[in-house]
């Protein structure tokens, strides 16, 4: 939520699968510089951004408690990260109802039983809509199931 944020994103969705956890947005894309500081704790590439909220790394270290592989797709830009491997990821069908071609998309590869949609309702449950308002562009967080439906909405009217 917070590079969403950071990248200007008005939108962020969230998908849950049985092996797989699903996060995009329709923020700023990703670009190459961005790419090392994303395989690498505790390197930014926000150093110079006081307001930036994501320049810690410490969301990426929270989805790789989840998993050791995270990987993300951007336009033709696509890569595996994994401690301490940075790879090229093999090409994914993300569902054009997801998120279109410019939107950036995390992937996290999920053991069995690890994290499951309800849990990701619960939390999104905890925030309420009001924590949008912290958000600065962000303007919407939905949950879809896997045809597309609307499980969860958190959305600033």
């Amino acid at each position: 939520m917070q590079d969403a944020e950071d990248l200007d994103a008005t939108d962020v969705r969230i998908l849950t699968k049985e092996r797989e956890l699903l996060v995009a947005h329709n923020g700023s894309p990703v670009r190459l510089p961005d790419v090392l500081a994303l395989a690498m704790s505790w390197l930014t590439s926000k150093a110079e951004q006081a307001d930036s909220t994501g320049r810690f790394g410490i969301g990426l270290m929270t989805l790789q408690s989840l998993s050791p592989h995270l990987e993300i797709y951007c336009g033709h830009h696509r890569f595996r990260v994994g401690d301490p491997d940075l790879s090229v990821a093999k090409p994914y069908p993300v569902p054009d109802w997801f998120a279109g071609d410019t939107w950036m998309v995390l992937r996290v590869l999920l053991e069995p039983g690890v994290l499951g949609a309800n849990e990701v309702d619960a939390w999104l449950a905890e925030w309420g809509d009001s924590a949008l308002l912290f958000l600065g562009s962000v303007g919407s967080v939905t949950h879809l199931d896997e045809q597309g439906g609307v499980r969860q909405r958190l959305a600033l009217v």
